[in-house]
């Protein structure tokens, strides 16, 4: 593609054209915010001279809109990956002026260029703040740890690439240090551990190799071939849980059961986001998020209409264990539903979802696609100009390892007549709910069709509602915890229901 920074520079003549720009072109931002560090330091001048020249503009624009405000946040992350110092400055600088609050993660990632170094040692004593800030976002804020990893790992490539040898080693030593006393759990995470042993003779080495393993850990890497193959049918058979599930009546609730009756146990400390592979896996993510996801849901199906048009295509992207699917045929029966496409990379989640909605409806016709977002094609997706899509996104859209505009390019390429689109998620933060506004919002500036059935989000803000959590869902009550914005534990919400009509 064109550099995307000299068009935005074309686009940043003023705060109203740049901003009418990024509504209409935020997944393009997001699929060059996932490209490999390599990537980035291809168009680094290209983002500094961005940001030295428009930050006038860019700090006048209406941080109220979240286009607006994910995008400053994403400028952000990216000056820090690419040790901008004066950029990172200017953007944070913007941020505190508009009052633009940032989460846990992003205020460590600033500590290494901000408030600012006038010592070496001042990186170096700030290592305790900037682990105590990712620990509490692992804890508290993030989706998964590997933002939080990446940050440690950017820091201390910082370290090594801004000072002298000795101040990295003096990192390196509080490392050690914390990783034998576990102050940081975090820090325990592949890939830091390795940090213990990396040699510091050659510090433009070093410093490439940690910027290759942060990449790795995000799975930034070169933008995918995608491939036009076909996969077979893929269902979970001769185990003890296909058996047990013919023994139960096919709902949700009795469905769970089994997995609550079982003996396994993980550490989903990832909140479930990573790809599941095991079946102690797939038990403890239906023991834990299993209810969140049906709650969600059950509201985003209550907002369409009571009766949709038949015959059915239900395309349930990044399925998991079909959760989505399955609670789409207790809401609105399957007697419309002429087929099923489940996509879903783990083999492991997609045979069990298969299972599941043939529990549900054993001569259903169920298609199965075992590939990440990125490598599905349009020949994988045959959808008839007769039929009703019904797009499935549960906890899907907020993730960050897909492409936005092969997404979209993907459905409105293949897509013709009827669609509706369904997008869940939790709340995590402004750039992960903005991935489904822009996913959104495309489809209302592209389609003279759209139809907007729910709109609604619940954060764990004081000035939520109250919305539900584990105990409230599960016992039809008042938590117990609940005070006058809920526990600590509720549940945060992210719903965006809409239609469109293709021309035939």
């Amino acid at each position: 593609m064109d550099n995307l920074f000299d068009i935005l520079f074309e686009k940043s003549s003023s705060a109203s054209s740049l901003s009418d720009f990024l509504m209409r072109n935020m997944q393009v931002l997001y699929d060059f915010h996932s490209l490999a560090h390599r990537h980035l330091v291809a168009n680094q001048e290209s983002i500094d001279r961005y940001i030295q020249k428009k930050h006038t503009i860019i700090s006048q624009l209406s941080f109220a809109d979240s286009y607006n405000k994910a995008f400053i946040l994403l400028l952000l992350d990216d000056c820090l990956r690419l040790n901008l110092i004066a950029s990172s400055v200017r953007i944070y600088d913007i941020l505190q002026r508009n009052k633009v609050a940032i989460n846990s993660r992003q205020q460590a990632a600033i500590l290494p260029v901000y408030p600012k170094i006038s010592y070496n040692s001042e990186l170096v004593d700030r290592f305790e703040l900037i682990c105590k800030k990712l620990q509490d976002a692992v804890e508290t804020e993030e989706d998964d740890k590997k933002q939080a990893i990446a940050t440690f790992l950017n820091y201390f490539a910082t370290v090594i690439i801004n000072t002298p040898a000795k101040y990295a080693e003096q990192v390196r030593e509080k490392l050690v240090k914390s990783l034998n006393e576990d102050n940081y759990p975090f820090l325990h995470n592949e890939p830091i551990p390795q940090l213990q042993d990396i040699s510091l003779e050659n510090r433009q080495e070093a410093h490439s190799f940690i910027r290759q393993l942060a990449d790795s850990l995000l799975e930034k890497q070169d933008p995918p071939a995608y491939s036009f193959t076909f996969a077979d049918f893929l269902i979970e058979t001769g185990t003890a849980y296909a058996s047990d599930l013919q023994k139960v009546p096919p709902t949700f609730t009795t469905i769970r059961s089994l997995s609550l009756s079982s003996t396994f146990s993980t550490d989903l400390t990832d909140r479930g986001v990573k790809i599941l592979e095991s079946e102690a896996e797939l038990c403890d993510y239906m023991k834990r998020f299993g209810n969140m996801h049906r709650a969600k849901l059950e509201v985003a199906y209550n907002s369409l209409p009571t009766v949709l048009p038949a015959p059915i295509h239900i395309i349930d992207w990044g399925c998991g264990q079909g959760f989505a699917s399955m609670l789409f045929i207790e809401r609105f029966g399957n007697q419309g539903i002429r087929q099923i496409t489940l996509i879903e990379p783990s083999n492991t989640a997609i045979k069990r979802a298969a299972l599941h909605i043939k529990r549900y409806a054993p001569d259903l016709l169920v298609k199965t696609i075992c590939k990440k977002l990125d490598d599905v094609t349009r020949n994988d997706l045959f959808i008839q100009p007769t039929q009703t899509t019904v797009h499935l996104f549960s906890n899907i859209l907020d993730i960050d390892d897909y492409s936005h505009s092969h997404l979209i390019d993907l459905i409105t390429s293949s897509s013709l007549g009827l669609s509706y689109f369904v997008c869940v998620s939790p709340h995590v933060d402004e750039i992960k709910t903005e991935r489904l506004e822009s996913f959104r919002r495309y489809f209302e500036q592209h389609y003279d069709t759209y139809r907007l059935w729910m709109d609604l989000t619940t954060t764990k803000n004081q000035d939520d509602i109250f919305w539900s959590c584990n105990n409230t869902y599960t016992r039809k009550s008042t938590c117990r915890f609940h005070k006058i914005n809920g526990c600590n534990n509720k549940w945060t919400r992210v719903i965006k229901v809409f239609e469109i009509k293709s021309p035939n």
